[in-house]
């Protein structure tokens, strides 16, 4: 084996947490964390990822889980892969993916994958979908299915 392809090191059982001016904001839990060194440095969570995104108060905002994740150390930018869901606990709102991207620098969530959004009264299907990282303003890119349009307004 190549140096370079294996982890420099390996955690199980991990939990991190995140904070801003002494507030906690993020914590992320994984069964198994490794990190590799290399021209490209990253973090692999290979058997998932739960991470838990606070508002100001310490409440729970939202919920991120995805089967596997790697994190690119030098840009900051999360992907999730395999069954990625985000719940937003506030808005009881869902989405669902199998590929999501979340850069950390901007706070935001994509994906350019197939999207299922479900709200209190209505499923939204998309081919994309672009978000603010605690899943409360959101937008999917490219919407299918059907929709109703009110005529009278």
């Amino acid at each position: 084996m190549y140096a370079d392809t294996l982890p420099v090191e390996s955690a199980k059982d991990i939990e991190v947490l995140y904070s801003d001016s002494a507030e906690v904001m993020i914590w992320m839990i994984s069964p198994r964390l490794d990190r590799y060194a290399g021209s490209e440095p990253y973090t692999d969570f290979p058997k998932g990822v739960k991470v838990v995104f606070y508002d100001k108060g310490l409440k729970e905002k939202s919920l991120l889980t995805c089967n596997s994740a790697r994190i690119f150390e030098r840009t900051k930018i999360m992907e999730g892969r395999g069954k990625v869901e985000i719940v937003n606990r506030q808005k009881l709102e869902k989405l669902n993916t199998e590929h999501l991207v979340w850069d950390e620098r901007k706070r935001k969530i994509y994906s350019n994958e197939f999207v299922k959004i479900t709200t209190r009264d209505r499923i939204l299907y998309g081919q994309g979908f672009e978000s603010d990282q605690s899943f409360d303003n959101w937008s999917i890119t490219k919407p299918t299915g059907s929709f109703s349009i009110d005529k009278e307004k």
